[in-house]
C-alpha cells in the first residue's frame, strides 16, 4: 500500500499551521472590532441544498462538488464555500438580529483540476453582513480586509471593484445579441484568454482594453464606460471616509458566482496576481428573498487562506511561536532545567526543553534548525553561582544572568524586539 495524499489536497507541517494559526487570530481579534462573531457551520449539506437554483453558484460549481449517498440512502455532499452554508443557516434560523454580522474560517471542497495554489480541498475565511441595505457595508468589509492584509504584512495588496449592473448593462448597450450569462463569463475570465479568442466570443477589437483596463477614479470609469452607477459612487465615496485608497475600477470583475446583484471586488498581491485573487465577495441582495420570501440585502467577502499562505511561505514570513531552547550541559542537570522552563512558562514565555540529553553542539542546532532566537544555557559551573548563559542566537550576543532573572530578561527582550 502506498502512503500517499490525494492530488490537489495538502498537508500542514508546523511552520503551515503555525502561519494559519495566525491568520485566524488575527482575523478573528480584527472582525470581532467591527461587531462581527464567530459562526461554524458543518461541512455537510444535503444536495438539494447545494444544488437549489436560487442559492447554488451555476451549473460548473455543481460539476465540481463532491456528493455521494450515505448508508441511510439520503444525498448528500461537501460545501463547496461558507455562504451557502450561511444561507441555509439564516434559513432555519430567521429570529437572528439584523444586521447579523458574522465570520468563518473553515474548509471547502470542489473538484477541480488542481494546480499552483488552487486545491481541491482549501480553507476559506469569510466575512458576512445579512440584512445591511446600505452600500457602507460594503466599504466596510473592503476597509476590514485591507486592515487585514496590512496586519499580515501583505501591504502590498489592492481591490478590483465593479458593479453586476455595470457590467450587465454595458452587454446590453453594446451586445443585445451575446447570451448575458456567456457574456459575463467571457468579461471574467478575459486574463486568461488571447485578444483572437475574446473576439471569437462576438466581442469588438476595441472593447478589449477597455474591459481589461483598471481606472483610479469612480468618475474615470463612468465616463469610460459610459454608465453611472450610484451603488458605485456611494462605495467610492463611504471609503474614502474610512481612508481605504488602495483600489481601482474594473469592468473585468464580475465574480463567477450566479447570486451576486450589484458591487463586486476582487483583491490582488502585487507581484503574485499570477496566483490569482487571494481574496473576493460582493452584494447578494435577492437570495433571501427568494428562498424564504424576505428582505434581507446581503454583502460578504471571502478571502483564499491557501493562497495567502502561500504567499507569506514566499514572503519568508515564517514565525515560531517558541522563544527560548533550554540547553543543558549534562544529565543530571536536567531537572534544573525543567524548574527553569516551568518558570518561563509560568511567565507565558514559549520554551522547548528536550528530555533526552544530547551534547550541547547538538542541542544548539536544534535551536537553530527550529528558528528559536534565544538559547538558555544550564551549566554545572554557572548554576553553582545561581547564573545561566543567555545566547541570541540571530546576533550571536551572549550574556550570563541570574536564575531569578530570567523571566525579566527574556520577557523584556521580547517587548523590545517586537
Amino acid at each position: 500500500m502506498e502512503l500517499k495524499k490525494l492530488k490537489g489536497v495538502r498537508d500542514y507541517g508546523h511552520k503551515e499551521a503555525l502561519l494559519l494559526e495566525k491568520i485566524f487570530i488575527t482575523g478573528s481579534e480584527l472582525f470581532k472590532l467591527y461587531g462581527f462573531l464567530p459562526l461554524e457551520t458543518s461541512n455537510l449539506e444535503r444536495w438539494e441544498v447545494l444544488i437549489a437554483k436560487d442559492v447554488n453558484a451555476g451549473e460548473a460549481i455543481k460539476e465540481q462538488t463532491y456528493n455521494f449517498k450515505d448508508k441511510g440512502g439520503k444525498h448528500i455532499g461537501l460545501r463547496f464555500d461558507l455562504t451557502i452554508s450561511l444561507i441555509r443557516y439564516i434559513a432555519e434560523h430567521q429570529n437572528i438580529n439584523i444586521p447579523f454580522k458574522r465570520y468563518q474560517m473553515g474548509k471547502v471542497y470542489r473538484y477541480e483540476e488542481a494546480k499552483r495554489s488552487r486545491y481541491r480541498e482549501f480553507f476559506q475565511f469569510d466575512l458576512d453582513v445579512i440584512g445591511g441595505k446600505s452600500i457602507a457595508y460594503d466599504a466596510e468589509l473592503l476597509n476590514i480586509a485591507s486592515n487585514f492584509l496590512n496586519k499580515l504584512n501583505l501591504k502590498n495588496h489592492y481591490f478590483l471593484i465593479n458593479n453586476r449592473k455595470v457590467a450587465e448593462e454595458f452587454l446590453k448597450k453594446n451586445y443585445p445579441k451575446i447570451n448575458l450569462t456567456k457574456g459575463l463569463r467571457t468579461i471574467d475570465k478575459i486574463d486568461k484568454i488571447d485578444k483572437e479568442e475574446f473576439l471569437k466570443e462576438g466581442f469588438k477589437e476595441k472593447h478589449y482594453n477597455l474591459i481589461k483596463s483598471e481606472f483610479k477614479s469612480y468618475d474615470e470609469f463612468a465616463e469610460a464606460t459610459g454608465i453611472e452607477c450610484k451603488e458605485l459612487e456611494e462605495l467610492d465615496n463611504y471609503l474614502h471616509l474610512m481612508n481605504v485608497k488602495n483600489y481601482k475600477f474594473s469592468l473585468k470583475i464580475v465574480r463567477g458566482l450566479d447570486y451576486y446583484t450589484g458591487n463586486v471586488f476582487e483583491t490582488f498581491i502585487k507581484n503574485y496576481e499570477k496566483i490569482g485573487s487571494i481574496g473576493s465577495g460582493g452584494r447578494y441582495d435577492e437570495v433571501f428573498s427568494k428562498i424564504i420570501k424576505r428582505d434581507l440585502p446581503s454583502v460578504g467577502f471571502s478571502f483564499g487562506v491557501d493562497r495567502i499562505l502561500d504567499i507569506l511561505l514566499k514572503e519568508k514570513d515564517i514565525y515560531s511561536p517558541l522563544q527560548v531552547f533550554i540547553a543543558y550541559t549534562s544529565p543530571k542537570l536536567l531537572n534544573k532545567a525543567i524548574e527553569i522552563r516551568e518558570k518561563l512558562v509560568n511567565n507565558k514565555i514559549p520554551t522547548f526543553l528536550s528530555y533526552d540529553f544530547k551534547n550541547l553542539t547538538n542541542q544548539i542546532k536544534q535551536a537553530s534548525r527550529r528558528g528559536i532566537e534565544w538559547l538558555l544555557i544550564v551549566g554545572e559551573k554557572d548554576i553553582a553561582r545561581n547564573l545561566l548563559t543567555l545566547r541570541n542566537l540571530i546576533t550571536g550576543k551572549e550574556e550570563k544572568i541570574k536564575i531569578y532573572d530570567v523571566p525579566r530578561r527574556i520577557g523584556f527582550s521580547r517587548k523590545r524586539e517586537k
